[in-house]
């Protein structure tokens, strides 16, 4: 079993390049258990003895069903027996190119690589020593270099193949290049173990870097800068010190716009910054969200167009995906409610409303879906403990039907308006009620008569029937109830339907695609979709501005009849 900490030398000495092999990632996974495939593959093509290699996502051989990365250009090194003639002496013969031998002795031998890089007009040496226990080290210009850092083993066996395998990977460190000048605005600040020094290659002309007198020396193959993380605190300071500066000037033409700066210095901090490891503030957030959920693909081509950096959409989905739906009233939708409430700033009035209900048929259907680190099966009939009892009396048995359709539960919010009812003595709800006695004395009528043998055919559908009972009885207890407590109005043309059907119409043809009828699991997924995309507050009620005006409703009930039904006059104080 390998350590944790020898990765990168496991790879080099059991893998090597081959134009006409193949590995998959899955395979090397299984000979590594302890490391995950996520952790191989991100250091595996930054080996340099591997970064000619082409990895493309193929289906597994000996697991069909999974999906893994295969790495063209690779192959396993067959293994072979220890080579007996090889001797600890040996490896002193083992001489290459810019390679020299510094000393040796009995129990160490020590060998001296020079690389292209210039510091200060000298070349840096990288010694590497073999102690004759199978144990060995590298220091870089003098200075000892931490092998588990960089995940590789400080141990040998005594072959050719590992001892050579050992001085290809010291010949390809990533030498830490340290901070160039011009990236140091305040040179002053800089910690007194900050060391200036002229470094140079054969491609490049001399610049003055700063290093730190801790520095590591060799950067991790997996990264993707070439400073260690000790000298990168010199650039770090300097881009905390820019953005405090950043602030304090966008400050001073942002003081009546506080969320234009919190925009204008997200930008001036992340556009350099990796996008792992940007941290949005909530305001943005919520702002992407809502035009992300009005047309995903327009947000997609203004993050594109490069004027601005804006969150990714999996981050938006992640937000959207937050609060899941599921049957029956949900405690996470009625906090929402509440604190878009509370943001909106509305007052008492506008938490008073009711609940509209009307369904919609969906595709019958079962379908999987992850909840935590396990799956469920949705798609049955939901209901009660009541309703199912009585399903099992009835029919002699238990069973799980699938669902057809789904019921939409809307809460609606009344609001003041131009044509509102501001007692319960209104006459039109007395109007109401007559419609309502003259519905059910034609019922009774049909029902009790003995001359009408097919007596439904006479009446409208029990479902219309059911529609309009719900709609005049639940509007006038609805009244009754709010005059009690509230003295306000209530709009008698903006309570209905329309809002559920259009949530129908979105759900079918907006969302998702040519849909006839969604399955439950696309329909719950969309549902915040829909919510995000609306706005919280209809642009026609004046519930929103309580806060700025004042408005006054007078009503009078001694007005003819023919009067009821005109505009009340409405005075509005500033």
């Amino acid at each position: 079993m390998e350590e944790p900490n020898s990765l990168v030398s496991w790879l080099t000495e059991n893998i090597f390049q081959d134009e006409n092999s193949s590995i998959e990632l899955y395979e090397i996974q299984q000979r590594l258990l302890e490391f995950t495939t996520h952790e191989i593959g991100r250091i595996i093509r930054k080996i340099p003895m591997f970064m000619n290699c082409v990895a493309k996502t193929k289906r597994c051989k000996n697991n069909y069903k999974k999906f893994t990365k295969v790495y063209y250009g690779l192959a396993w090194k067959i293994s072979v027996s220890k080579n007996d003639e090889f001797k600890f002496q040996h490896i002193s013969n083992m001489i290459q190119e810019n390679t020299i031998l510094i000393s040796k002795t009995d129990h160490a031998i020590t060998l001296g690589h020079f690389n292209g890089c210039l510091v200060n007009g000298n070349r840096i040496l990288t010694e590497l020593t073999f102690h004759s226990s199978g144990i060995w080290n590298v220091t870089i210009s003098g200075k000892k270099v931490f092998l588990d850092d960089l995940k590789i083993s400080d141990t040998f066996e005594l072959s050719k193949e590992s001892v050579q395998c050992i001085i290809d990977l010291a010949k390809n460190f990533k030498i830490c290049s340290g901070v160039e000048e011009s990236e140091i605005n305040n040179i002053i600040d800089l910690p007194e173990n900050a060391l200036r020094e002229n470094r140079a290659d054969t491609s490049h002309d001399s610049v003055f870097k700063y290093r730190s007198k801790n520095c590591k020396c060799v950067v991790p193959f997996q990264s993707k800068l070439n400073v260690c993380t000790v000298c990168r605190k010199f650039k770090k300071q300097n881009n905390d010190n820019d953005f405090e500066n950043n602030n304090k000037t966008l400050q001073k033409p942002c003081n009546d716009l506080p969320k234009s700066t919190i925009f204008l210095l997200s930008q001036t901090q992340f556009v350099n910054l990796n996008p792992h490891a940007r941290r949005w503030d909530k305001d943005i957030i919520r702002m992407c969200l809502s035009i992300y959920c009005r047309s995903p693909r327009a947000y997609e081509d203004l993050a594109k167009s490069g004027f601005m950096v804006l969150p990714s959409k999996c981050l938006l989905q992640t937000y959207k995906n937050r609060v899941q739906h599921e049957p029956g009233i949900q405690k996470d939708i009625l906090h929402w409610m509440k604190n878009e409430a509370l943001a909106q700033n509305i007052g008492l009035g506008g938490y008073e409303g009711g609940i509209m209900l009307d369904e919609m048929s969906i595709q019958e259907d079962l379908e999987l879906r992850k909840k935590g680190n396990s799956f469920e099966i949705i798609g049955f009939n939901e209901g009660l403990d009541e309703t199912n009892y009585m399903k099992t009396l009835c029919s002699g048995k238990e069973s799980l039907q699938l669902a057809s359709h789904v019921l939409q539960l809307f809460v609606f919010r009344t609001y003041r308006d131009q044509r509102p009812i501001c007692q319960y003595s209104d006459k039109r709800l007395d109007e109401n009620r007559e419609v309502l006695n003259w519905f059910g004395a034609w019922e009774t009528s049909i029902k009790q008569s003995t001359e009408v043998k097919d007596k439904e055919k006479c009446l409208l559908s029990f479902q219309t029937r059911e529609d309009l009972t719900s709609l005049l009885v639940g509007f006038d207890e609805m009244c009754k109830d709010r005059f009690q407590r509230i003295s306000s109005s209530i709009i008698l043309n903006r309570i209905n339907s329309d809002v559920l059907e259009n949530i129908f119409s979105q759900q079918r043809g907006l969302h998702n695609g040519a849909n006839t009828n969604p399955t439950y699991l696309t329909y719950s997924r969309t549902m915040n979709t829909i919510i995000l995309g609306e706005g919280s507050i209809s642009r026609k009620s004046n519930t929103g501005g309580l806060s700025n005006c004042t408005t006054t409703n007078i009503y009078t009930t001694e007005l003819p009849r023919r009067h009821v039904a005109n505009p009340c006059k409405k005075i509005r104080k500033q």
